[in-house]
């Protein structure tokens, strides 16, 4: 027997942690922690939070969290906050393969019960949520894409994998950097290193600086020490002569390192500090094993040079 039900956030943690170890359609952005700190920060940026369970036979199958907007609902954490950027590059449901075509039906039939539109933002092609909602939606449409690509057992397959001029481009360049004494330095856990994070990233463009708001940068600081000692953080820097010159960070999530944010210093962007850290950032995941290096949402030109292959993102009308 199949029900639907409205879960409270506040009671569902050990069900949501349990069904998300396990489900094959939720991205790192359906972390309940992830979530749990952005509601911290920005649930007076939404009218109402809905979280929808599907059970079979008492038995949670699929979870859904939402945000409602009058009589719209979206994936909960893309909503636009502080007039600003979305802080989630993807949106998804949490469940596993088989029962994806159900969980989908059941929340499809619910939102139509009480006369709710679906606008679901940032499905990845590649997911089954997508396959599964492109069988009944009204409209669907590409809003974004997220480079990526799949790392080989070591660097060297991977510099000879890239096409000669960026191959040629990136030798020179990581050359030219260690010549200039520029070395990658770890994150340790410090707040100097957080306020560095924010000063490289809003110095980089304006557009970031304008993104990086005070309640923007109170959320970043939590997710940076919440998911620092979990091993689930990555988090890298340039510098040279003690001077930071680049800066990045984003997170390990099923074997991919996912590139959330980074920035670089202008006064040094003739060394293109933030492909070179980028670089050494792919030759950290390869060292830890890591299958995916996961660029996000956006198609900035040192994403393709570093080998990037696109993967759309769509939003889905219901």
């Amino acid at each position: 027997m199949i029900t639907i039900r409205e879960e409270s956030f506040e009671n569902i943690e050990e069900k949501w942690n349990l069904l998300y170890s396990k489900s094959i359609t939720a991205t790192f952005f359906q972390n309940f922690d992830w979530i749990r700190i952005w509601l911290k920060h920005f649930s007076d940026q939404i009218s109402k939070v809905l979280i929808l369970g599907v059970y079979e036979n008492e038995v949670l199958i699929g979870l859904v969290p939402f945000s409602v907007h009058g009589n719209t609902v979206d994936f909960l954490g893309t909503t636009v906050v502080e007039e600003s950027a979305s802080l989630a590059d993807y949106g998804d449901s949490i469940t596993n393969a088989k029962s994806v075509d159900t969980v989908w039906r059941e929340i499809i039939n619910y939102l139509e019960e009480k006369k709710l539109k679906g606008e679901f933002s940032y499905i990845r092609e590649d997911s089954l949520s997508y396959i599964s909602l492109s069988k009944v939606s009204k409209k669907r449409e590409v809003i974004e894409v997220s480079p990526f690509l799949n790392l080989p057992d070591k660097w060297e397959e991977y510099v000879a994998g890239l096409d000669r001029h960026d191959r040629h481009e990136l030798r020179r360049k990581m050359k030219k950097t260690e010549e200039k004494g520029m070395v990658l330095v770890d994150y340790d856990g410090g707040k100097k290193q957080i306020e560095e994070l924010f000063r490289l990233i809003s110095v980089s463009n304006q557009n970031k600086s304008q993104f990086l708001t005070p309640k923007v940068k109170d959320f970043f600081r939590e997710a940076v020490n919440y998911f620092f000692p979990q091993n689930k953080l990555m988090f890298y820097l340039l510098t040279m002569d003690n001077e930071n010159i680049a800066v990045l960070f984003g997170f390990y999530h099923n074997n991919s390192a996912l590139l959330y944010n980074s920035g670089f210093d202008p006064r040094f962007a003739n060394f293109s500090p933030g492909l070179v850290l980028n670089a050494h950032a792919i030759r950290k995941s390869i060292e830890k094993g890591i299958n995916q290096y996961d660029f996000l949402r956006g198609s900035e030109r040192y994403k393709y040079d570093l080998g990037g292959v696109d993967r759309k993102l769509y939003k889905i009308f219901i």
